[in-house]
């Protein structure tokens, strides 16, 4: 699709056709892990669409810009693209569709920042953060009942949410219901994250479980292994070799 919108560009030079391209590559990039070139591709898109003035396609852009972020470490720039988003959203009569990325990118963010309030003994930051991303999983849950391309990531992150929280019981619930949602749409990318994310968890030291419907922890992050080469994911393959516990399904890295 990708290609066909380039072609389209080239002959007409069409700005929707290109602001398409522009935001498809984008989230095609990122979902690959291909980190430097997608965030090449949204700043350049991003001046393209201010120039344009196509406002809509600016706020999903700054809002996978956050996630790019995210993802290379730059948490700080993360923040700033956020707020960027959230000062375009009043004024565009954003779907559900467009709406999501946001929800997603700030959940993930706030799960980021408590994570590291948590990893640092940091009580107070523990709970606003945490406050935060209980926020942004209610309005991510929400607007994913209309739109279906982050349903299977709002439950998994969900999960992640409660997990976090020390409530196991819960989190397990929700990663039930991403893998059985995964599996409902054939979201193979999304549902390979989830195996890893279930097999990750449940291999920590305070784990309460060792199994999500009868499936244990190595199951899953085998069964994770078999999409990420399937799907030539490499930064997942990098990312399941450094899971502790796990040495008898690690990847070599590279080099």
């Amino acid at each position: 699709m990708v290609k066909e919108l380039n072609e389209i560009v080239d002959v007409y030079d069409n700005e929707f056709a290109r602001i398409l391209k522009y935001e498809l590559n984008t989230n095609l990039l990122m979902e690959y892990r291909r980190l430097n070139e997608a965030q090449r591709e949204v700043k350049e898109a991003i001046h393209f669409a201010q120039k344009a003035g196509l406002g809509i396609f600016l706020f999903d852009l700054f809002s996978y810009e956050v996630w790019i972020n995210i993802l290379m470490g730059d948490i700080e720039q993360a923040e700033r693209s956020l707020q960027r988003a959230n000062e375009i959203r009043p004024k565009e009569n954003a779907t559900p569709v467009e709406l999501i990325s946001l929800y997603r990118s700030q959940l993930e963010y706030h799960l980021y920042r408590l994570k590291e309030a948590i990893r640092n003994g940091d009580q107070q930051g523990s709970i606003g953060f945490g406050q935060q991303a209980a926020k942004s999983s209610r309005r991510l849950l929400r607007v994913s009942r209309k739109a279906a391309q982050h349903r299977t990531e709002s439950y998994k992150l969900t999960g992640v949410y409660y997990w976090l929280t020390k409530k196991q019981k819960k989190a397990l619930k929700w990663w039930h219901k991403a893998v059985e949602e995964g599996e409902h749409l054939g979201a193979r990318l999304e549902l390979s994250r989830a195996y890893f994310e279930i097999g990750k968890r449940l291999l920590e030291p305070n784990s309460k479980y060792g199994m999500l419907d009868g499936i244990k922890a190595e199951d899953y992050l085998e069964r994770a292994r078999m999409l990420f080469e399937d799907m030539d994911l490499q930064w997942d393959l990098d990312e399941l070799s450094r899971v502790p516990g796990d040495e008898e399904h690690a990847v070599p890295r590279p080099g």
